[in-house]
């Protein structure tokens, strides 16, 4: 790299992170209850049914199905609604933690700041892919959900290290009908993957774009929530739709 370069991209860094310390927590605050980019997340909903079949621990592919029990079609392709995924499979306590984090706060889009740097020119960049070197706990004394959000983050990321976090590929669901999934977990980056409990985690919108996110558990039971005691969040390179780092996918 020439030192052009590397001095762009250290004002660059520099700039983001004196920007996400003081203007995160303002765009968050300001016109409280007057920000459409937010959706509610309803968690409590028995419209689908999501079960996780047993696991071996040692195969790579997780399996299960979900069942629409509505008189509508459910699109289970992430808040948005036209996501690739429509959610992840995980340690069954990350998932437990996610659903947790969506009772408290509803989702929301990545906050972008446009950021000047001389010569380059100005750059989009997404305050999310900051807030993953603020640690959980100045996060969260910045913004509750944003320490949430970074706490999930890290457990989500050590799950993928050790090869025990997948995505789950988008579907779409007819009216009362059920729909085999299949996730393919990632590789540990060091010896062989641990057995652990699974858990899977989709997020569905109906006909009027209500968003729904929805649970299953190996074993059926769902486990305490929180690694570290509360409800977890961070930012991960956004997989999938756990409330992690830059406000979910």
């Amino acid at each position: 790299m020439t030192e052009p370069a590397r001095s762009v991209r250290a004002l660059a860094v520099a700039t983001l992170s004196v920007g996400a310390l003081v203007s995160a927590p303002a765009l968050a605050g300001a016109q409280a209850g007057a920000d459409t980019t937010t959706k509610v997340v309803v968690v409590d909903s028995s419209d689908i049914g999501v079960s996780v079949n047993p696991h071996d621990g040692t195969s790579d592919t997780v399996t299960g199905s979900i069942q629409n029990r509505t008189g509508t079609e459910m699109k289970c392709q992430g808040p948005v609604g036209t996501g690739d995924t429509t959610g992840d499979v995980t340690q069954a306590d990350i998932v437990a933690s996610a659903m947790e984090y969506y009772k408290q706060y509803p989702w929301q889009p990545p906050i972008e700041v446009g950021v000047a740097v001389p010569i380059a020119g100005t750059y989009k960049v997404d305050l999310g892919s900051v807030e993953t070197y603020i640690p959980a706990a100045i996060a969260g004394y910045l913004r509750p959900d944003m320490g949430m959000r970074r706490e999930i983050g890290d457990r989500y990321t050590a799950a993928r290290l050790i090869g025990q976090a997948g995505q789950i590929t988008s579907l779409t669901i007819p009216a009362n009908t059920s729909r085999t999934w299949t996730a393919t977990l990632g590789d540990p980056t060091a010896g062989a993957r641990q057995d652990f409990q699974i858990g899977a985690f989709f997020t569905c919108t109906d006909s009027t774009g209500q968003v729904y996110a929805f649970a299953g558990y190996e074993g059926g039971t769902a486990p305490a929530t929180g690694g570290s005691g509360s409800a977890g969040g961070g930012s991960l390179p956004n997989m999938g739709s756990l409330p992690t780092g830059s406000s979910g996918s």
